[in-house]
């Protein structure tokens, strides 16, 4: 078992990021599944023509039948297209159609008592629908799921008539004949085209409902019982920075950029919540890393604790000592003070470059616990307001969380010695990670520790290097490629232009 978050600390940012951007996660990676999930089981429960006797299985594999359909049609007229539930499948199954003269809908997607694992497009008994998109649907307020039995709401019954008014007749009822049938041939792909995932046109119905969808509320209140729009306004902050933009985006670049806005004067909402996210990771990822250089270094030579722990803080502590400011007796308050240049950005980015190699562990180590102190020196202003919106947003209290390892690692440190301050690092990591897989085990057979500490020797399993979490940016951000409020060049489209007025408006 790889165990990700070993020291149980990534909680708080999916928290944070599941706070800024409700409704979609790392897996509903385009938008127009949602339309198509709303029409599909709107017909399923037509078919049914108030028949409430059907299974769960009919149901499912009516659902099946249709997203391995639609993997079928995108391999044939959107080749290129990215995040296509099915795609491996059709990809291994396309000598299908020559050899056969159709594809067999039936065989590859429906789920029965005795299919054999791996045999369908999709394991999961009610596809991706109930495994990846159920979820952010249920928090749209477009379906309910009950005993995994999966019912639309009314706004997912207009979703539904939206997805409609963008589909021919002719072509709804020849996707549904594919769906009774089982069969899906060259000719019927050619009739499908307006069932593309990448086909929503700007400005129809069924675009204007998904603009509205996502500008909506979040749909839950805050600490103080307030309606938030932090969906709505990432959207608007990732317009506003495409406008500005180049092929060098990505993820990461977005959320620096709020970061700086932030450092130089605070801001309000999302963007906050993107700095308060930016900070977070920065510990987490220092934090990481030191575990990480530790497990380095323990690999291969089992050794006394003591002994060990004694090691790692003089390798840490000996690194520091060519730079005048880090001295071993001084306080770390007395350090604190006396560093001048607080650029965190430039520091992580340092450091995520050292973890890219084991032989760089211990300056990875070092770098660490410097960052660790920028970022201190860097937030210690705003802390008041960090811890505010930890307690807005109820993320006061994850393990991980800013205020947490503000106070926990430095904080409450700064008057003791740099030596006992790294040397207390250490151990509350090792203990960390001690409570953090035993808590995740449970009564479960499956060793989530990284090493071991048996009659006094620590010994090691296996090394985990650091990791930022993903936040969920790149799904909004394919859905604004999929409305086309941003091109393929990452810049914004004059849709997305008058869109970004809508927003400010």
């Amino acid at each position: 078992m790889t165990g990700r978050d070993p020291l149980g600390v990534q909680n708080s940012s999916i928290k944070t990021y599941g706070k800024l951007l409700p409704g979609l996660t790392n897996l509903t990676l385009r938008l127009r599944y949602y339309g198509f999930y709303m029409w599909v089981l709107d017909e399923f429960f037509k078919k049914q023509d108030g028949n409430k006797d059907f299974s769960q299985r009919d149901q499912h594999n009516f659902i099946r039948r249709g997203e391995l359909i639609i993997a079928y049609l995108m391999r044939h007229i959107g080749e290129d297209e990215q995040s296509i539930i099915g795609s491996n499948f059709t990809n291994s199954h396309a000598e299908d159609l020559e050899l056969n003269g159709f594809y067999n809908i039936a065989l590859g997607a429906d789920k029965l008592a005795d299919t054999v694992k791996d045999s369908v497009y999709w394991d999961y008994i009610s596809g991706a629908l109930g495994q990846y998109y159920a979820g952010s649907l249920s928090i749209l307020k477009l379906i309910s799921v009950d005993n995994k039995f999966f019912s639309l709401e009314s706004r997912g019954k207009e979703l539904a008539s939206a997805f409609r008014a963008s589909i021919p007749r002719q072509e709804e009822e020849l996707f549904l004949k594919c769906i009774e049938n089982g069969k899906l041939t060259l000719d019927d792909i050619e009739k499908l085209t307006s069932f593309s995932i990448s086909n929503i046109e700007v400005d129809s119905e069924e675009w204007q409902f998904y603009e509205s969808l996502l500008l909506g509320e979040d749909g839950t209140v805050d600490a103080e019982k307030k309606i938030s729009y932090n969906r709505k306004t990432t959207m608007e902050l990732l317009l506003m920075y495409h406008s500005n933009s180049d092929d060098n985006y990505n993820d990461r670049s977005f959320i620096l950029h709020e970061y700086i806005q932030n450092t130089n004067q605070l801001k309000d909402g999302a963007s906050f919540g993107w700095y308060y996210y930016y900070v977070n990771e920065v510990f987490h990822f220092a934090l990481e890393t030191i575990f990480w250089g530790m497990l380095v270094e323990m690999d291969g030579k089992p050794m006394p604790v003591n002994e060990f722990l004694n090691e790692i803080k003089g390798q840490v502590v000996n690194a520091e000592a060519s730079n005048g400011v880090y001295k071993t007796n001084s306080s770390l308050e007395d350090i604190v003070i006396q560093i001048e240049d607080v650029n965190v950005h430039e520091a992580l980015a340092e450091l995520e470059q050292l973890t890219k190699s084991t032989v760089n562990n211990v300056q990875a180590m070092k770098n660490a616990i410097e960052l660790m102190l920028l970022n201190y020196i860097s937030i210690d202003q705003n802390i008041k307001e960090l811890e505010e919106f930890e307690k807005r947003y109820f993320i006061a209290g994850q393990k991980g969380c800013v205020s947490e390892n503000y106070h926990v690692y430095v904080h409450q440190n700064l008057q003791v010695s740099f030596e006992k301050f790294v040397s207390s690092a250490i151990q509350q990591l090792l203990n960390d990670h001690i409570n953090t897989a035993y808590r995740k085990m449970g009564n479960g057979e499956s060793n989530l520790l990284k090493f071991i500490i048996e009659d006094g020797i620590i010994s090691h399993i296996q090394t985990m290097p650091p990791k930022h979490t993903s936040p969920r940016l790149k799904t909004i951000t394919n859905f604004l490629r999929d409305l086309s409020l941003i091109g393929d060049d990452n810049m914004i489209t004059d849709a997305g232009k008058k869109a970004l007025i809508r927003i400010s408006e």
